[in-house]
């Protein structure tokens, strides 16, 4: 593998050297996976978002065609930049889903009694339809699978009616 001087980076970039491409991921992954399991990112997630980046970075520097640019800060600035961005997407997420799981709680709550037990007879004690037919008393179990669905589809229409689907 050839090694480059800092200096020869840019330019090389410049010129569209794919090759530079491998010599950077040796040169920078070992770091960059650091940093971002500190910054709290698994490890198996960490080539692709350091991937990513890299990418930008080489998208980025060649189009600007600066040889001014010192490619390390560079770098470690739009690294730093990403992950700032992926936790705040991230904490957005999370947020948006506890909200999520909480409306379709109280959707679960509006619904009447026995669709409430069938869906958590189905969901929480991981009921065979089978089973299902024996506590409700159903004819048989694809009649209890068809009530089942039932209340599936109504919990489905309130909650999106809730969040506005």
């Amino acid at each position: 593998m050839k090694r480059y001087s800092k200096s020869d980076i840019i330019p090389e970039i410049n010129n569209g050297n794919r090759e530079i491409l491998v010599y950077l991921s040796r040169k920078y992954f070992p770091s960059a996976r650091r940093l971002l399991r500190v910054r709290g990112f698994h490890d198996e997630l960490t080539p692709g978002i350091f991937s990513d980046v890299l990418a930008a970075v080489f998208l980025k520097l060649q189009q600007q065609s600066n040889e001014y640019v010192d490619f390390e800060t560079y770098l470690i600035r739009m690294l730093n930049d990403h992950i700032k961005d992926l936790k705040d997407r991230n904490v957005a997420e999370e947020t948006h889903a506890d909200q999520s799981i909480a409306i379709t709680s109280q959707c679960v709550s509006i619904m009447d009694e026995q669709s409430q037990q069938l869906l958590f007879s189905r969901i929480a004690g991981k009921m065979s339809y089978e089973r299902i037919k024996e506590k409700f008393q159903f004819s048989n179990a694809v009649i209890a699978q068809y009530e089942v669905n039932k209340a599936f589809n109504q919990l489905e229409g309130i909650v999106k009616l809730r969040l506005n689907f």
